[in-house]
C-alpha cells in the first residue's frame, strides 16, 4: 500500500527537524504517483521520532492531538497543518495566550479539551 500524502508531509516535517533536506516532491513521481509505501514511511517516521526523542514524549502527543483535530476540520495549508492558524487560535482563544509549542504538558491537557469543545466541535456540528 502506498503512503498517504499526509504521511509524506509528516515525514518531510520530521526530516527537516533532524536537519535533513527533504521535500514533499521527493516522494512523488513524474505522474503524481507516490513512490514510497506506507510501511516504509512509518518506519522512517519512527526513526525520526526516535532521533528527536519524541517516541514517548507525552507533551508532544498532546500537541499532535491538537494538530490532528485541526487538520480534521480543514486547518491545512499546502497539505500540512496550518500552524499559523493553530498558533493564532492558541494565542487569541487559548487559556494561556501563547503559541502551541510554548505550552507545558499540564497546560496542553486543558488546551486539548478547550480545542475539542471549541473549534473542533463547532466545525463537526456544522458538517
Amino acid at each position: 500500500m502506498k503512503a498517504s500524502k499526509r504521511q509524506i508531509g509528516y515525514l518531510v516535517s520530521l526530516a527537516r527537524k533532524v536537519g535533513e533536506h527533504l521535500e514533499f516532491d521527493d516522494f512523488i513521481g513524474e505522474h503524481d504517483e507516490v513512490l514510497i509505501t506506507s510501511q516504509e514511511a512509518n518506519q522512517q517516521i519512527k526513526e525520526y521520532r526516535k532521533a528527536l526523542n519524541w517516541e514517548d514524549d507525552p507533551t508532544e502527543k498532546m500537541r499532535l492531538k491538537i494538530i490532528s483535530m485541526a487538520r480534521t476540520i480543514g486547518w491545512e495549508a499546502a497539505q500540512r497543518a496550518d500552524m499559523d492558524r493553530i498558533n493564532n487560535w492558541c494565542e487569541k482563544y487559548g487559556q494561556y495566550k501563547k503559541p502551541l509549542n510554548d505550552h507545558t504538558y499540564n497546560e496542553l491537557t486543558n488546551l486539548v479539551s478547550q480545542f475539542q469543545h471549541g473549534p473542533f466541535k463547532s466545525e463537526l456540528e456544522r458538517v
